[in-house]
């Protein structure tokens, strides 16, 4: 006898469909540390740190965010296994339009580079990072803000090495972008062990 208290097909499947949106597009306390790093790489920009350190800890900064998110994906989100995710149209289509746009941005740099002279041997880490960014986004940048913050970052580490990263600090809502990251961030995480419960129970 099926006790009346046993979740629906229906239940299962939602739970299920909620747990798998983890291992695609919720960071949860990857967000959290997105927002971190960004807001304080933001703040070495804006006040003026030379490019000495600041680009060390820009690329540093970048790396521990991208292997932390990633490693926080997968050893605190998939407790219950993996499960992929079918991601929404709009999503997947706004996803491939951002790459798109940064792949036309890199493109754009060497074809500048090109026409200029090329300085290819003094700017290589610049080029190095436009070159990269589309790849990583494609791979690793699964929403908007994660986007935003990612390409914040790689540009930061790649205009650093040429000497003029104080260009970013023009980009204001950087500190508004990382607070709500870390905002976002905790607000998944907690919904993650509510959802952990109810999934223990099924």
């Amino acid at each position: 006898m099926i006790p009346t208290d046993a979740p629906s097909l229906g239940d299962v499947q939602a739970l299920t469909q909620e747990y798998a949106q983890y291992g695609a597009y919720r960071g949860g306390l990857g967000n959290v540390l997105g927002g971190v790093v960004v807001i304080l790489v933001y703040f070495l920009i804006y006040g003026n740190v030379s490019t000495s350190i600041l680009l060390p800890i820009a690329i540093g900064s970048t790396a521990l965010w991208l292997v932390g998110k990633e490693g926080i994906r997968r050893t605190m989100y998939r407790s219950f296994g993996t499960v992929r995710e079918r991601w929404p149209v709009v999503l997947r289509s706004l996803h491939i339009i951002n790459v798109t746009l940064l792949t036309l941005l890199g493109v754009w740099v060497w074809w500048s580079f090109i026409n200029d002279g090329g300085h290819f041997a003094q700017h290589w880490l610049l080029l190095l990072g436009v070159t990269a960014l589309p790849v990583v986004a494609w791979l690793f940048m699964r929403t908007l803000q994660e986007l935003l913050i990612g390409s914040y970052l790689f540009l930061t580490c790649a205009l650093a090495s040429a000497g003029i990263a104080y260009i970013m600090s023009v980009v204001v809502f950087i500190p508004v972008l990382g607070s709500v990251a870390i905002v976002l961030g905790i607000i998944e995480h907690r919904q993650y062990g509510k959802l952990a419960q109810r999934l223990r129970g099924v």
